[in-house]
């Protein structure tokens, strides 16, 4: 994939009026994109007037995660099978939040994961270690934990879905960014395991934490990193319109 991809997740914000408000002004936005694949992941409520609202706009529209069965007795949940129905691109998978704050394991996670890719959604596969695991050295040992189960899902027919979100779980949220050398040593291992366990895909590496516009032409200029997966400056238009005009730009 040779644009730079610029994915939002909206998170649990903007009710369906006041996304379709913002969603307008992306769609007008990205028209007539040249090096930037916009994708925007807002909330279940909000997805269908958002995907109205972007018809023809060069947008991907996703969800934040997904379930693995077509349908049955999982209340609360929404299946992969659904978004691809009406009309999503990807959806997240993994997310700290989902690992960290609702206890997904990642057994979970991989069968969210592998129902994405049944029913061919992009995978936007979010990873990463936490500031206790990066303190005590293990952020190896996590990266291999968290991309190994995900690779054994990947062959030939499915790999182009792949996109890997790496998101240093102290990050998110905090204003903290990991230093472009911690950055660029992660990627090494991310290409490593991939290039180890499925030589034949070379998925885009997205990062993610704490994006912003004061930060994103170093983290873009990175060997290696093809975008951002972006949480608060995709709520704000005239943020993530820096960040677009420097994908644009790069």
């Amino acid at each position: 994939m040779s644009k730079h991809l610029l994915i939002g997740n909206w998170k649990m914000n903007l009710l369906p009026e006041e996304a379709t408000n913002l969603i307008s002004q992306y769609a007008t936005l990205t028209k007539n994109s040249k090096q930037t694949q916009v994708g925007i992941a807002p909330t279940f409520l909000a997805i269908s007037a958002v995907l109205a609202e972007s018809l023809h706009n060069n947008l991907w529209i996703g969800s934040q995660n997904a379930h693995h069965e077509k349908d049955g007795a999982f209340t609360g949940e929404v299946s992969a099978a659904m978004l691809k129905t009406i009309g999503c691109s990807f959806s997240l998978t993994g997310h700290s939040e989902c690992r960290h704050l609702l206890n997904e394991s990642q057994d979970l996670i991989n069968k969210r994961s592998s129902g994405v890719l049944d029913y061919q959604l992009k995978l936007v596969y979010c990873f990463g270690e936490t500031l206790a695991e990066k303190e005590a050295g293990l952020r190896s040992q996590v990266l291999l934990d968290q991309l190994l189960p995900i690779m054994e899902l990947i062959n030939e027919k499915n790999q182009e879905q792949l996109i890997l979100a790496y998101e240093p779980v102290w990050a998110i949220g905090t204003g903290k960014v990991a230093t472009i050398q911690d950055i660029k040593d992660s990627v090494s291992e991310i290409n490593e395991i991939v290039k180890n366990t499925k030589p034949f895909c070379k998925p885009p590496i997205l990062y993610g934490g704490s994006v912003k516009p004061d930060n994103y032409q170093q983290i873009l200029a990175v060997q290696g990193i093809s975008g951002a997966l972006v949480g608060g400056a995709s709520l704000k238009y005239e943020q993530f319109l820096e960040l677009y005009k420097i994908s644009e730009n790069s």
